[in-house]
């Protein structure tokens, strides 16, 4: 085609320069030509055609903004504090979008020019009109609150320090009220909210006191770790047709101060909640806080019987992966009354911690509950909360393989193992089972969690932890083992801690000079073996 600049002599008309001035507008903006792109967008914005007019107005405004905001940021799009901001280009941006507002209020890019507006005031620190729009935009019932809520996390949580938004305001509030974890609470989130702040903010919350009491409900949960002043607050209202997010949140707090407190109605009150929340997000809330409850209280089981009104189907996955035992694993991998992958997910984790944990026969029993024609799988990398879940299964039906050291189908091992657990070769292949098929290095040597959350409480399958090392480490010291079995235990041994020099498979502590004399012992006791000649270093 023509290069603009040749293009750009023959444009006579009027209109045609406008739209070759356009051209040349667009071309500056990509290139970071900012100053140049203002000046061309300015000449297109005085044509008469009415798309090049608003069009070229509005690109001004985007030109200046990103001249204001040139050299702000380093190349992981932080702010580079070395830099100091322009006003004079910050309001000169402001006032192009204001230019083009006023010029085409009914403008194509009328929305796009507020949201830019936002920016600009962001940019330049204007939190009180930032403030302002964020209330009106709170309050058009025609926002997306999804994609608001997070630009004002992102954009105005963090750096403003007040509002006279009682949304907003709250929002700030429950920001300061939280801490622990592995922060304290003022690196976490700013300076704690005292009760006296909390107090003087009467006059923003006025018109709004259920919002106000939550929030010193919440203040006395979160911060004083007061229960009773929670159930004084908020009175029970769960029995509701539908809530509103205000309601709603009041009643789950109530609920967590009930559940604090112990009280025998707790799972009571949130099943009472159940028939008012409407939406899948409240509807959801209340069934983990109902699955918690049974999980602190040893019933897991109850979220798993019949007309449970626990059916969200990640609720229930957490719990089958992390905290429920044989039985009830073996319920669900039989229960025809829910899903197929339901049904899946409980056998594979019953399988495999069934091997985890050395119960071989029960595994042999429960191999059966594998679909018949299940085909095998070499592959069995699992995510247990993907959608869609697909558990890999035919990991269990195929043989091992292996071309340095060839093991049977897994049904195979445990047999062996079941009859013999000290069998050589059957430790070493339910090891490389667990390698290969299970795509996992280290089993069981996360610390136990105490946080509380869903499937925090220990499943009894997982009380006896697995751990390739300890395999390799019985067997090379075992004078018993020789040959191939010797070979392949310090073979894998060594290479535990290949690339990394991190042992991961298993939490033993072993030092370099072991992994070097595992590799001497191997290359000096089976020269020609290729499990030796194969390992060229250890780590």
């Amino acid at each position: 085609g023509i290069a603009l600049a040749e293009l750009a002599p023959r444009l006579t008309s009027p209109e045609a320069k406008g739209f070759g001035a356009y051209l040349e507008g667009t071309l500056a903006f990509y290139d970071g030509r900012q100053s140049d792109a203002a000046g061309k967008f300015e000449q297109a914005a005085q044509a008469k055609n009415g798309w090049l007019a608003d069009t070229a107005r509005y690109m001004v405004a985007r030109a200046m903004l990103n001249g204001a905001s040139d050299g702000l940021y380093d190349k992981y799009g932080y702010r580079d504090d070395k830099v100091a901001l322009d006003a004079t280009k910050v309001k000169a941006s402001e006032d192009a979008f204001n230019a083009y507002l006023k010029a085409f209020p009914n403008g194509r890019y009328v929305a796009s020019a507020r949201g830019l507006l936002r920016r600009v005031w962001w940019l330049g620190g204007d939190y009180t009109r930032l403030d302002g729009e964020y209330a009106r935009l709170l309050a058009d019932p025609n926002q997306s609150l999804a994609d608001l809520s997070e630009e004002i996390d992102i954009k105005y949580l963090q750096y403003a320090t007040s509002s006279k938004n009682p949304v907003i305001l709250a929002a700030m509030d429950m920001v300061r009220m939280r801490g622990g974890g592995s922060y304290a609470m003022e690196a976490c989130c700013g300076k704690p909210l005292t009760a006296e702040e909390l107090a003087g903010q009467a006059d923003v919350f006025a018109k709004h006191p259920a919002l106000y009491d939550y929030l010193k409900a919440a203040h006395a949960f979160y911060v004083n770790n007061n229960a009773k002043e929670v159930l004084r607050l908020i009175p029970d209202a769960a029995k509701q047709k539908e809530f509103s997010h205000v309601q709603f949140a009041r009643q789950m707090l109530r609920g967590e101060a009930l559940a604090a407190s112990k009280d025998r109605n707790t799972r009571g009150f949130l099943i009472d909640m159940l028939s008012g929340a409407k939406s899948t997000s409240q509807r959801s809330l209340v069934e983990l806080a109902i699955a918690q409850q049974d999980e602190k209280n040893g019933q897991i089981a109850r979220v798993f019987a019949k007309g449970s009104p626990v059916q969200n189907p990640m609720i229930r996955r957490v719990l089958l992966t992390n905290s429920a035992d044989a039985p009830l694993l073996r319920q669900q991998a039989k229960n025809k009354g829910v899903s197929k992958e339901e049904r899946e997910l409980a056998t594979f984790i019953l399988l495999k911690k069934q091997l985890q944990a050395g119960l071989y026969k029960a595994f042999l029993d429960d191999l059966k509950l594998v679909p018949t024609g299940t085909k095998p799988q070499t592959e069995g990398y699992f995510y247990p909360y993907a959608v869609p879940l697909e558990p890999p299964l035919g990991i269990f039906t195929g043989a091992i393989g292996g071309s340095l050291y060839p093991c049977p189908a897994i049904k195979s091992v445990a047999t062996t193992l079941n009859t013999n657990p000290k069998d050589s070769k059957a430790q070493l292949c339910l090891a490389d089972f667990m390698r290969t098929r299970l795509d996992s290095d280290w089993y069981g040597y996360s610390p136990d969690d105490k946080s509380g959350n869903l499937g925090s409480t220990k499943s009894l399958l997982d009380s006896k932890p697995f751990s390739r090392m300890a395999i390799y480490q019985r067997l090379i010291a075992d004078p018993k083992v020789t040959g191939n079995d010797k070979a392949y235990a310090l073979h894998r041994a060594i290479r535990c801690f290949e690339t990394s020099g991190y042992n991961h498979c298993g939490d033993q502590d072993i030092p370099v000079a072991q992994r070097k004399s595992w590799f001497q012992q191997l290359k000096r006791d089976y020269p020609d073996n290729p499990i030796a000649t194969s390992l060229k270093y250890y780590w």
